[in-house]
């Protein structure tokens, strides 16, 4: 049993943890009654977030990184009512502390308490492919001036990344893919990534995502079975006023 002087201080470290994590200095929300589905959301290393006609399980699987599959427990209202959203910080925000930003909004403004539970489900593992990696290796020396180290980006069809692990590569490709990718590359550098790709499967010019990581990357996504994490709502509220 815990003692009382150990559970002060315990108490008191992770209100020092939730404390020091990044946070926006100012956030608008507020709901759209637009019967669109056209959420948009838009961030950078600006340290500025922009989200338009945006449902909260979104905004859940983004700051999460998850994929709907892992969302448990989420009230309706949660898929159904949307909301524009304006949040700012000062300074540049690498996309970690966007992330983490993100969070801190949620669980401030929403009131969103969860726990994670595992689940056996299909994923895709991140291997090196037979004719071994062709993934530029990162240099060493000082970041681009013009590049975020450390960080990707991904758009419709394109991934780009400098300095980023297999790890945030399989990240990138979760959110390309109907199922969560594990790196199981055994790769412990990082790389610069730049992969391409034909976001139409009747696109006979353009290769598919599965392809373009073999040829351009040299690493493959094969089909298989893991236990995966599962994001549990405990609770969650419509937010709270601006």
């Amino acid at each position: 049993m815990m003692t009382m002087p150990r559970l002060l201080i315990a108490i008191a470290l992770v209100s020092l943890a939730l404390a020091q994590q990044p946070s926006f200095e100012v956030a608008s929300i507020k709901p759209n009654k637009s019967a669109g589905n056209n959420g948009t959301w838009r961030s950078g290393d600006n340290g500025r977030f922009t989200g338009e006609n945006i449902p909260v399980d979104l905004l859940i699987v983004t700051a999460f990184k998850l994929k709907e599959s892992q969302l448990s427990n989420l009230p309706k209202w949660a898929e159904s009512e949307k909301y524009d959203i304006e949040a700012k910080t000062t300074g540049k925000a690498s996309q970690d502390q966007m992330i983490a930003m993100l969070q801190a909004l949620l669980r401030d403004r929403f009131s969103l308490k969860y726990h994670r539970a595992k689940k056996t489900m299909p994923v895709y593992s991140l291997v090196v492919g037979k004719s071994g990696i062709k993934a530029a290796a990162s240099n060493d020396g000082p970041c681009p001036t013009d590049a975020i180290c450390g960080s990707w980006f991904s758009r419709r069809n394109q991934i780009e990344g400098k300095r980023i692990t297999m790890t945030q590569l399989a990240d990138a490709l979760t959110f390309q893919l109907d199922r969560i990718v594990i790196d199981k590359s055994g790769l412990h550098k990082t790389f610069d990534i730049l992969l391409t790709w034909s976001p139409d499967q009747d696109d006979i010019e353009g290769p598919s995502i599965f392809t373009a990581v073999q040829e351009q990357l040299g690493v493959k996504l094969e089909a298989s079975k893991a236990p995966v994490d599962m994001f549990v709502i405990d609770h969650i509220e419509t937010p709270s006023d601006n």
